[in-house]
């Protein structure tokens, strides 16, 4: 390829998709620092972390002597679903930084969670479930618009997940052609709802042109309103298309750092800016909404006192099965 021009976009196949996870400790040419146990500050032990991991996972953190951890057959056939994405070659984000760096970034807006955070979920689910291990199950995910991690609870016996959503830092309008549209902004991510407006190509993730337009004419709206007020511009902005009578969610979502701009399968900081909207006029109690997205349905739950959001719950349906099968938002 020396002698070609390198493609926007790289894909490998499906007999392609390592067989293995790289453990990069086992290269390190000085020893690290063991990890510590937060209340004793002492080296972590094995059954110190096993209220947090499952036995082969705890292995796994502990592992200091294996390059490679062979990924099991059920997890690699179920990555297949959204995996390999592309390797693409930033051409544009080059060209605008006249910078001689060869910038590549991987898009995950192809999966189910609209993200990496797959990757890491799965294998939790798997050993937990090779272990037969029942009932509430916790771990951590990075999630759009929160600083930390934020913890899903999976509950194996009812066949649900959930996980508790960082609340928005405040709430505003956007006029765009003669209409308000709610603004949420949340830690790294603003979204705009787009109640009935555009949603051209109903339950597909194909950019039809015409919805693509209207995102960048909102997407430019709110960063003049975050100029005029001398503000820095947001990490990220979402439009959330929804269809007010069927209740179905077509997320795009622009990321700054590397000028991307994508309809994604779902969107998990968009459901819960959707739920806040939608339960506007809620006081006191919980309300719950079924959101209907390309890649599944987010189920969002708003808890409110006095008004006041306490908090703003995303999750669905988790099936474990033999063989190994998964039916996730």
């Amino acid at each position: 390829m020396a002698n070609q021009k390198i493609p926007y976009k790289i894909y490998l196949t499906e007999e392609e998709i390592p067989k293995a996870w790289y453990n990069v400790r086992a290269d390190m040419k000085t020893d690290h620092r063991p990890i510590l146990n937060p209340g004793t500050l002492q080296p972590i032990k094995a059954e110190e972390l096993a209220p947090v991991f499952c036995d082969e996972l705890v292995k796994q953190e502990l592992n200091d002597t294996d390059r490679f951890i062979e990924i099991p057959v059920p997890i690699r056939d179920f990555y297949k679903m959204y995996r390999p994405s592309p390797l693409v070659r930033a051409y544009c984000l080059e060209e605008a930084l006249q910078t001689p760096a060869k910038i590549y970034y991987k898009y995950e807006g192809g999966n189910t969670s609209g993200s990496h955070k797959l990757n890491s979920a799965i294998a939790q689910a798997f050993y937990a479930k090779e272990q037969g291990l029942k009932g509430k199950i916790e771990v951590s995910v990075s999630v759009s618009g929160a600083e930390v991690p934020v913890q899903v609870r999976a509950d194996t016996e009812r066949g649900i997940a959930f996980a508790e959503m960082p609340k928005p830092l405040f709430f505003e309008t956007l006029d765009y052609e003669g209409l308000s549209l709610p603004m949420l902004v949340f830690e790294g991510i603003t979204h705009v709802i787009a109640p009935d407006i555009g949603l051209k190509n109903h339950g597909s993730l194909q950019d039809t042109g015409q919805d693509a337009e209207t995102f960048r004419v909102i997407k430019t709206l709110v960063e003049r309103k975050f100029t005029s007020r001398n503000e820095g511009l947001p990490a990220a902005i979402g439009v959330m298309f929804y269809d007010t009578r069927s209740r179905f969610l077509r997320p795009a979502v622009y990321v700054r750092s590397i000028g991307s701009l994508f309809f994604e399968s779902s969107c998990g900081s968009g459901s819960a800016a959707l739920g806040v909207w939608l339960s506007r006029e809620l006081r006191d109690g919980t309300v719950a909404y079924t959101l209907n997205q390309p890649g599944g349905v987010i189920e969002t739950e708003v808890d409110k006192k006095a008004g006041e959001i306490r908090s703003i719950t995303i999750g669905g349906e988790l099936k474990l099965g033999d063989p190994m099968e998964f039916l996730v938002p």
